[in-house]
């Protein structure tokens, strides 16, 4: 079933071809979904409204990696060539409201998450910026090093995810505490 969800919920469509299941087409959100825990957040609520009891064992958001942030500084300018160079400076920040992460909406998942003694875990390397199709090796191997780094870095949300999963495919007695992790 995971195997399922993370299939249907791919992102670039116009890199995957639609997931079928049980005769139904999915394909990922993209610009209108492109952070569909709201969505999942809303069908709860469906169906908590009409005393159907449901309750999530965890979330488990996983980003593509994030750009690591850089400052910006616009200027007009009044010459044509000045404009110009803004203006396309205006749709790279516009383009990335519209497909980038959305901080916000991750967020808000998370304090909703803990409101209701939620697990909350997101996993998304910063200091990432690799288009899907990329071929470069040296880009890909940087891409490769940036997420060991923050695996390493991140020990702590690695193992609450180990915990997790653990706890939610094991039997009550095999439940032990990691004492470490290893990479």
């Amino acid at each position: 079933m995971f195997k399922e969800a993370a299939r249907a919920s791919s992102a670039a469509p116009t890199y995957f071809e639609p997931f079928e299941y049980q005769g139904k087409k999915f394909v990922d959100g993209s610009f209108v979904a492109n952070y569909p825990l709201n969505i999942l957040f809303k069908e709860l609520d469906s169906f908590t409204k009409h005393n159907n009891r449901i309750q999530l064992a965890g979330v488990v958001s996983i980003g593509t990696g994030e750009p690591a942030q850089s400052e910006r500084k616009y200027k007009s300018g009044t010459t044509l060539k000045a404009k110009a160079k803004n203006m396309a400076h205006l749709s790279t920040l516009i383009l990335e409201q519209v497909v980038g992460q959305d901080l916000l909406a991750v967020e808000m998942a998370e304090e909703r998450c803990q409101a209701h003694n939620i697990p909350f875990i997101r996993i998304s390397p910063k200091g990432i910026n690799v288009r899907i199709d990329q071929i470069d090796d040296g880009k890909l191997m940087d891409m490769i090093w940036t997420t060991q780094l923050w695996l390493i870095q991140n020990l702590r949300e690695v193992d609450k995810l180990g915990e997790l999963l653990f706890k939610l495919l094991s039997e009550p007695d095999d439940r032990k505490r990691r004492s470490n992790t290893v990479l």
